[in-house]
């Protein structure tokens, strides 16, 4: 198949990353990103725009190949560097669009460019200062821009053109245009672009980067390969692509605008990270959490940078990934770190007793649940059924770790069944009998909730109601009136009303399979498709997306999500090293 409605990503390992795809951006958030130490996001170049018809787009995991009429383009990561390298295969012309801007700082005025172009290195200092004009909250920065393309030929343009965001538009997302620095036209077969905060960093970085552009970067060669064709090519792809979203800071959420680092997100990749061979970024990403546990039992909804706002589920999926990396390798978390978690989680169970419960079940006030958008009287509050299943999960692993029973856990388990096992299915709340998808992750985090025999019972019930034709799951009754068919993109209607969750619907097949193979092979290889699709045809090439409309299938919301990346990772090794499927 032949794509170029599609975006080709790359990220250089600590934060930054590059998003192409039309030969002119269609999107805010395109182009080549860099991220500061203090966390900061910074767009320099807007795109790299070449004047011939693209044929298609395609990747090779650490290389974006655009296909034009009579040349072709390869954009890399210089191995080890944040510089960027574009090579074509024969010379070719490059308008170099410039965008100087913090990722969510939208100003227009005070932008000011200053081109010095010597024998050697091109290089261009960017500044932005207050203006009296607009008021701005992102205060005044600069960062300089080196070019090093030998033999090359270079045209100032010195111009300015307003480019439209159609992407962002179908978002519903403004800014939907843009005016952008067209600074040169540079006609060469190698070019490297490298950042600094000074001149002189710059142009040392470019140096070292034109040094090292002959080297290229090998992708993780103890990937197990399990399968064969689309699945073989889908799961490299899906590994690869959470690997590419491990910065120093912690794991990214996702790109391009979830760059930081969300503590709900980062617990649900701890399973996968263990599958694709980074156990000691699983480690120090789990007790990182759990450090981070503040004194009321919850986690910050962020921690990279922090937030104010916190959650609850983020503190269950913290211990149930540190019980599956338990579970796969015992010797992970030395004995030390095995008393900091016993210690926290008795701690947090305590304080969950002494203040989180409500008729002896966990209640949350709004927007504490992964489903944290409100749509009109439509925000979780209440007792939640994931809630419960990773409270008892807690539960569980203190009492393997202990060897301790709590009596609390068999409480909870039967005051879970009895709130929330009715009229022939699992209620999304104990008293809100709409039908959601979180009962699999009840079964996920918590199968013993039920027998498998009204296990089948409940998601018998349920699953038609949830099931999209494509392959996916809707994220509430497709028969209820608050369910959306379409995106809404930035308006949050559809968000948790409609809109299919690719790690949701990754799960779900994933305890299918658990569950019962051959009872739901339809709906495990139907979603399994779907996904495989969405990470090698759809969106950014080789990654899996946030979301996708519910009526059909499609890449919205981030273009690479970590815990939709990690989901696909463990579905495939769950389906064919840990079971056939």
């Amino acid at each position: 198949m032949v794509h170029t409605d599609v975006f080709g990503l790359l990220t250089d390992k600590h934060g930054g990353y590059t998003l192409i795809g039309q030969p002119q951006a269609t999107s805010r958030y395109q182009g080549f990103y860099i991220r500061t130490q203090n966390q900061e996001m910074f767009r320099i170049i807007e795109s790299l725009y070449i004047p011939l018809p693209l044929l298609e787009i395609s990747t090779e995991l650490n290389t974006i190949i655009r296909t034009y009429t009579g040349v072709t383009e390869e954009v890399s990561y210089v191995p080890g560097q944040s510089s960027l390298l574009q090579r074509f295969s024969s010379p070719t012309t490059v308008h170099v669009m410039l965008d100087g801007k913090k990722i969510d700082d939208h100003c227009v005025w005070g932008r000011d460019y200053a081109i010095n172009n010597d024998d050697d290195i091109i290089t261009i200092h960017f500044q932005k200062k207050y203006d009296t004009r607009e008021h701005t909250e992102f205060g005044e920065y600069e960062w300089y821009l080196a070019i090093i393309a030998m033999p090359h030929h270079v045209l100032q343009a010195n111009t300015w053109v307003e480019h439209a965001y159609t992407y962002d538009k179908n978002r519903k997302s403004p800014p939907e245009n843009r005016y952008v620095y067209h600074a040169l036209t540079i006609k060469s077969k190698e070019i490297v672009y490298a950042v600094g905060a000074t001149a002189t960093k710059a142009q040392q970085n470019a140096k070292i980067a034109w040094k090292n552009r002959v080297k290229k970067a090998t992708p993780n060669s103890s990937l197990p390969i399990l399968v064969q064709g689309d699945l073989k090519n889908a799961y490299a792809a899906a590994c690869h692509a959470l690997a590419s979203l491990i910065t120093p800071d912690g794991i990214m959420a996702g790109l391009p605008w979830f760059y930081q680092i969300w503590t709900r997100d980062a617990a649900i990749t701890l399973p996968a990270l263990s599958i694709i061979k980074e156990e000691q970024i699983a480690r120090t990403t789990a007790l990182e959490l759990i450090r981070s546990i503040r004194d009321n039992s919850l986690l910050p909804c962020r921690i990279k940078p922090a937030s104010s706002e916190d959650c609850f589920d983020a503190v269950g999926w913290s211990f149930f990934g540190i019980e599956t990396l338990l579970s796969t390798n015992p010797k992970l978390f030395s004995d030390d770190d095995k008393n900091i978690i016993l210690s926290t989680l008795r701690s947090v169970i305590s304080t969950i007793k002494k203040t989180m419960l409500q008729d002896s079940l966990v209640y949350t006030p709004p927007r504490m649940t992964w489903m944290d958008t409100v749509w009109e009287h439509d925000a979780r509050e209440g007792c939640r059924i994931e809630h419960q299943a990773l409270l008892l999960a807690m539960l569980r692993l203190q009492r393997t770790i202990s060897r301790r029973v709590d009596p609390f856990e068999k409480e909870l388990a039967a005051k879970t069944r009895y709130a929330f096992f009715k009229n022939g299915y699992i209620f999304d709340g104990s008293n809100d009998p709409i039908i959601r998808p979180n009962l699999f992750l009840a079964y996920y985090v918590y199968p013993e909730l039920l027998s498998v025999a009204n296990w089948k019972i409940c998601i018998d019930t349920t699953l038609p109601k949830l099931w999209l034709a494509w392959g996916g799951i809707s994220s509430i009754d497709t028969t209820h009136p608050l369910f959306v068919g379409l995106s809404t993109g930035e308006n949050p209607q559809s968000y948790h009303r409609g809109d299919s969750w690719y790690w949701i619907n990754n799960i779900t097949a994933l305890c299918l399979h658990r569950l019962d193979k051959t009872r739901y092979n339809h709906y495990i290889t139907a979603i399994t498709a779907a996904s495989t699709r969405d990470i090698l045809e759809m969106g950014a090439l080789g990654h899996h997306s946030e979301i996708s409309d519910a009526l059909t299938q499609q890449s919205s919301g981030c273009v690479s999500q970590a815990w939709s990346n990690a989901t696909y990772i463990q579905l495939i090794y769950d389906l064919y090293v840990l079971g056939n499927p």
